[in-house]
């Protein structure tokens, strides 16, 4: 079964270990959000992602990030928050970064192979002052170092997810 849905990706780099389960941020325009860094010890990240979704009501937030993600911009919640109160209809956020295995959200002209960080927050300083705020809708697999998804639409894609990752990754869940 082949699943394609729209999302936003917008430009935002980021850096930070957040404590998770820690709400941040409230708006009008939506309930909280929550950061989480979900990790399974028997490779069901799906699993684990769904036990952090669960915590939450239909209109809050939740920013997924790898154990490896790093944001290298001291506002990057707020960056996140003013996204999601920019583009109200959206349900699933990503974001650009200057070291990812998919062409749609690499950085153009970065050097991936480049290992220092400060060559990466340069990156993230160029593109936050160059494009904040910049979005466009993609209808293709993201990598999932950064997902930010409205619990409503969790719900909404999750029957379809757990097909599409039934027993095909053990290390990692495609959306």
């Amino acid at each position: 079964m082949s699943f394609v849905f729209k999302i936003r990706l917008h430009v935002f780099q980021g850096a930070l270990f957040f404590c998770p389960f820690s709400p941040s941020f409230h708006s009008v325009v939506f309930g909280m959000i929550y950061f989480f860094t979900p990790y399974s010890f028997n490779f069901k990240l799906l699993d684990a992602i769904a036990g952090c979704m669960n915590l939450l009501q239909p209109d809050d937030w939740a920013v997924l990030m790898d154990g490896d993600t790093m944001f290298l911009q001291p506002d990057f919640g707020h960056q996140i928050q003013r996204h999601i109160e920019a583009h109200p209809e959206a349900g699933l956020f990503t974001c650009l970064a200057s070291r990812c295995h998919y062409k749609i959200q690499q950085v153009p002209g970065a050097d991936l192979l480049n290992d220092s960080i400060l060559y990466h927050k340069e990156i993230a300083d160029d593109v936050k002052q160059g494009s904040p705020g910049v979005s466009s809708t993609i209808t293709r697999r993201i990598a999932g170092h950064l997902i930010v998804i409205r619990k409503s639409t969790w719900d909404k894609i999750l029957p379809v997810v757990r097909v599409t990752a039934s027993g095909k990754y053990r290390h990692e869940t495609h959306f």
